[in-house]
Formats: structure tokens, sequence, C-alpha cells
């Protein structure tokens, strides 16, 4: 059987959710049909290694902080700026491009579509994979990728294949792109064996038990998360004398932020801000819930991990969730404000039974996540 040659193009492999799947993808994918190639634009991130040890791996800029403090502040700013402002994409990505391929996937938004729709390889199938709601979180105009929305269409009109994470993001990109290219739904692949074997180790896990409900969230510090407003939520909550605990495990652009407001909200004792975690499982697997509090998501990887491990969802409505929990069948879904996070979030505090209920009903749908099953359709698309 002859392999195929695929290379996925990512702006970075930093501790978000697309590059996560990426490296789950390259290291589940089977190695006897497929030649797998990687290149991050920016050469950084917690996931370099696993992509490193499953795909030819190249970068185009490297890491800012493995550099000499004086090329770090002459030389890096100006290749970052010929790089994402002064070269043309399609010199870049003929930089990018080693070898002849079959397909250019562009693995996330913005500049990897940008590179990958300027390819010339006229014989390679171009797919971009899409895994935010680009009609509520429309990320790629605000950072200035693409000079206006027309611009951001034509890139996509490149591409022989648009693929979402879930029904509510290829529902969201028709609405904003009509994109003439074909449009399929592709769920993430999660390792659920990896996630099951990991959740057992208790290496680097806080999770004491205190007086109250356990809850536990995973995700970046940004403003999409939403901490900010959950915090105001579990504020109200403790007021009422409502007992809680909850563990925060991600790093981002707001952490200092979130300090200041946990402080002054005198949360220290309920709320841990506890940094990026390689091995988040063991905290999902003992929680006595999962928190959600996202302002916009794609198709949520940790929330299918917190699935896997049986702990129950308590989540804002994002896309993508009504499908991961059946239509709330296997968690509590609701409406994306602060109110209504704070009356859904304090009864499932207050009324412990409905949580084991979703336990008990989420006990019974996991064999969905099998990492094969979700594999299998990746590879047939790819082997088209």
């Amino acid at each position: 059987m002859e392999k195929r040659k695929i290379l996925f193009v990512i702006e970075s492999l930093n501790g978000g959710g697309a590059e996560k799947i990426l490296s789950v993808l390259v290291k589940n994918i089977d190695k006897n049909k497929f030649e797998i190639s990687v290149c991050s634009v920016v050469d950084k991130g917690v996931y370099k290694n696993d992509i490193i040890g499953n795909s030819e791996y190249s970068f185009v800029l490297p890491d800012v902080d493995s550099l000499m403090p004086v090329v770090r502040k002459t030389l890096y700013p100006v290749l970052y700026k010929a790089v994402y402002k002064w070269l043309p994409s399609a010199w870049i990505m003929k930089y990018i491009e080693k070898d002849d391929y079959d397909i250019i996937i562009a693995f996330t938004e913005g500049f990897p579509t940008k590179l990958v729709a300027s390819s010339k390889q006229k014989n390679a199938k171009k797919i971009a994979w899409v895994h935010i709601d680009l009609l509520n979180n429309p990320w790629t105009q605000k950072v200035g990728v693409f000079g206006s929305i027309e611009e951001e269409k034509e890139n996509y009109d490149e591409f022989s294949q648009i693929i979402g994470v879930s029904e509510n993001v290829i529902e969201s990109f028709r609405k904003v792109y009509k994109p003439k290219s074909e449009v399929k739904v592709l769920y993430n692949p999660i390792d659920n064996n990896e996630i099951l074997k990991k959740a057992l180790s208790d290496s680097g896990c806080k999770m004491m038990m205190k007086k109250g409900i356990n809850l536990v969230t995973v995700g970046r510090l940004e403003m999409q998360k939403g901490y900010d407003r959950l915090i105001n939520v579990l504020a109200r909550i403790k007021s009422e004398g409502i007992p809680f605990n909850l563990k925060i495990l991600g790093d981002g652009s707001q952490r200092r932020d979130l300090e200041a407001m946990i402080k002054e909200k005198s949360l220290e004792n309920e709320i841990e801000l506890l940094g990026f975690n390689n091995n988040p499982y063991p905290y999902i697997k003992n929680a006595d819930l999962f928190v959600c509090s996202s302002r916009s998501e794609g198709y949520s990887t940790v929330i299918t991990e917190s699935l896997i491990l049986e702990t129950p969802v308590f989540t804002t409505e994002c896309s993508g969730m009504r499908e991961l929990l059946k239509d709330g069948r296997l968690g509590m879904i609701v409406k994306n404000n602060t109110e209504d996070m704070y009356s859904g979030l304090k009864s499932l505090i207050v009324s412990r039974h409905k949580i084991k209920d979703y336990k008990d009903l989420i006990k019974e749908e996991n064999n969905r996540f099998s990492i094969d099953k979700l594999m299998k359709p990746i590879e047939e698309l790819l082997y088209l």
C-alpha cells in the first residue's frame, strides 16, 4: 500500500485544544498508510515533543525564549514582522514545503489557513480544519490576519475541503463564509486509553477534599474561557454560605487579573490557580463536577475527557456542547450569561443527587469515545 504524504501546518504547539488534538492525531494515525509532516510557524509549545516523536517536524520561527538576549531584542522582532507582515505567504509556504505532498492541511484558523491557501503545489489537496465557532468568536478578524472578511473568504475558497469539529462550527462557518468548498464534520480524536491510564496517577494532584463540593476546570486563562465571570458567580454562591472549592488548571494572559479578582473577593480558600499541568486527569477524575464557563468553544476536548473519566459536567451553551452532552442528558447546559451560570451551578451544588444522576447516565454512553472509532473516519478522509 502506497503511503500518502500529509503536511499539517499549525501556528504553535502551545497548550490549546487544537494543538493537543493534533498531537493525538499524529500519534495514533496508521503509519503504514501515512507519512506525516508537521510545520509549526513558531517553534514553541508543550506538545512539541509528542509531535517530534510521531512526525517529520519543522518550524519557521525559533522559540524567542531560546535565543540570546541581544538576538531576542534586535533580530527576532524583524524576523517576526517579516513572516507575519512583510513577506508574501507563498514565499513562506515554499520554505515550509520540504516535499511534494498529497494533502496539505491548515490545522488551525488564521495564519496557517492564509499560508496553506497560498501553496502552489498543484497536485496537493488542501484541507482547512476549523476548531472555533467563527460566527460567535471571529478572532481571526480581531487580530488582523486578513484585511477583511472578503479576503478571508477568498483564502478559504482555495481549499477543496473544509473540516469542522462540530455541527455548530460548520453551521456558523456556512453563515459567515458561504463556502464553495465541500464542508464536513469530523469529531476530534481523543486517546481514551491514555486518559484513563494517566488518571490513575496521583503525581502532583492536590485534589484535597475540603468541605463542600469539589469543582475543577481546565483551560487557557484567556477571556474566551470566562473565568472572570465564574469567579463572580462563585463569589455570590459563597456569600450565601454555600461551601465549595475550585481548582483551575491552565495558564495565560489573564492570570494576574484573575489572581487579583480572587483576592478582592476573598476567595483564596475556595479557588486555586494551579497553572498548566500536562496531566490534569487525576484532578478531573477526583472532582465532583467539571465546570466550563466559556464564552465560546468549537468542540471542547476537555469536556470529552471529563466524560471519559465519568465526571459530570456543568457548561455554558457553546458550539458542540449539545452534541457532546446529548442535549443536556449527560450534563447541565445553561444559557451563556452570568445569571444563568449562577442559578444553574448553584442548583447543582445544593442538589448533589442530580450530579449522581448525570454520572450514572455517562457510564452508559462511554463507549462512543474509543480512539479507534474516532480515528477511522479521519483516516478514511485522508486516504481518499
